[in-house]
């Protein structure tokens, strides 16, 4: 096979971390018995090299690179971390979390890439041993929780307060929400069936702090231990815990700096459901003794990641202000054609919660490479299809409604509607259409 330019490339910069690592006292090119050691991983090579640290503990370092270096950052991992999770941005087997896959690198230079590595390696090290970089754990709170079932997506109100909150859970999926109907709605936006289905309880939790892993609840009893803002609340749980459920599932909130971050526990129960409510009128037990006589009486816990779907992270990950805003505008576009529908999509994906599509026409073929929708919306109404393309696209969004209809004075109770409207986009390209409504607006 004919050697091309990347194979030299990775040839060339191979021999020059084996001439770096010869200078170096006690290092060495790993075996590849000691490669296969890091599974789902296709390292092609790697280099052994010690370092003495600050807690006079000499460690090994291992340099470890694939078959797209040097056009990829290598991979530092120290093997001989402590097991215990008390070190962040440590992955399984060793390897740190330095750089992103798309991290840019000098592929010219790669020993100089490696020494830089080397570099950040000791000082993430550094910092570990000195318990300096604790808060990092907390910061990317997500990242570390671990999930022992289905990840949870969340189209939850966050930032409080604390209250009952509804599950709805399948072999591959489970999506917590406000309520029922909620759920349901984001369900069908997202063509997912939702009917006859089954909804669990849960609460939603809110904590002063994200927590580290020396922290994470490993039994029911380690839950309360960091619940310290419901001791005055009262838990109204008529509205949610109809019945006595199995499983009682907590989303617990805490802040970052990179947002409202959420996870997901949940505890099964395991002693009679008489003693949930005894002593108290259903849906009068406080939120603090609902949850000890559960965790009580629960034996397993289960634990899992929760993915932010509300409309805040979408819309600007927390940090968009004027979100509030827009998702309480209205807006109606007139025309569902190679401009409206385009310029509907994009109203969707800038955080307009309503809008109102009007369009009379059907998709044609010539349409299609201008359009926002295509070839397997042919023969549909432009405006129904859109609308179940942007509640598909974008299931939080509160309602996309459709009308298959042409502005006009017989259009009395369109016109009625339109009112309603903040804003009224005309994309039609029709003559009557537009001075109808030029007129129409100025009365």
């Amino acid at each position: 096979m004919t050697t091309t330019f990347a194979t030299r490339r990775r040839t060339r910069a191979v021999q020059a971390l084996n001439q770096f690592f010869e200078s170096i006292p006690d290092s060495r090119r790993l075996k590849d018995d000691e490669l296969s050691t890091y599974q789902n991983h296709s390292f092609i090579a790697g280099w052994a090299t010690w370092r003495m640290f600050s807690d006079r503990v000499k460690r090994v370092l291992h340099v470890l690179i694939d078959e797209d270096f040097p056009y990829v950052a290598a991979r530092i991992a120290v093997p001989d971390r402590p097991r215990e999770p008390g070190w962040p941005h440590f992955e399984p087997q060793g390897l740190l979390c330095l750089t992103t896959p798309d991290s840019a690198v000098d592929s010219e230079h790669p020993t100089a890439m490696v020494k830089f590595l080397l570099e950040e390696c000791i000082e993430l090290v550094e910092d570990c041993i000195g318990h300096r970089n604790q808060d990092d754990f907390r910061n990317e709170f997500h990242s570390y929780w671990k999930s022992s079932v289905t990840p949870v997506t969340s189209i939850l109100e966050t930032r409080g307060p604390i209250r009952g909150i509804s599950i709805w859970r399948t072999k591959s999926m489970c999506v917590a929400g406000e309520d029922p109907e909620s759920v349901k709605r984001w369900l069908d936006n997202l063509g997912v069936e939702s009917r006859n289905s089954k909804f669990l309880e849960g609460v939603l939790i809110v904590l002063p702090r994200p927590l580290i892993p020396s922290e994470y609840p490993k039994t029911g009893s380690d839950i309360l231990r960091h619940i310290t803002t419901i001791e005055s609340h009262k838990f109204n749980a008529s509205r949610t815990l109809t019945s006595i459920p199995s499983t009682l599932n907590l989303i617990l909130e805490s802040q970052s700096i990179f947002g409202t971050c959420l996870a997901s526990i949940t505890l099964t129960l395991h002693t009679s459901p008489n003693t949930i409510w005894k002593g108290f009128r259903i849906g009068k037990v406080p939120l603090r003794t609902l949850l000890n006589r559960y965790i009580n009486g629960s034996r397993s816990l289960a634990t899992a990641r929760v993915q932010r779907a509300d409309h805040h992270w979408i819309h600007g990950r927390d940090r968009d202000t004027y979100q509030t805003i827009l998702r309480q505008s209205r807006v109606a576009v007139i025309g569902c054609g190679s401009v409206g529908s385009q310029l509907s999509y994009l109203l969707a994906q800038a955080g307009i919660g309503h809008l109102l599509l009007v369009d009379h026409g059907k998709l044609e073929w010539s349409n299609t490479g201008r359009h926002r929708l295509g070839g397997r919306s042919v023969g549909e109404l432009k405006a129904d299809s859109l609308a179940k393309e942007i509640k598909a696209s974008f299931p939080h969004v509160r309602s996309v409604m459709s009308k298959v209809e042409t502005v006009g004075p017989r259009a009395v109770d369109l016109m009625r509607e339109l009112e309603s409207y903040d804003l009224i986009v005309s994309a039609a390209g029709n003559w009557p259409a537009e001075n109808f409504l030029n007129e129409w607006q100025q009365t």
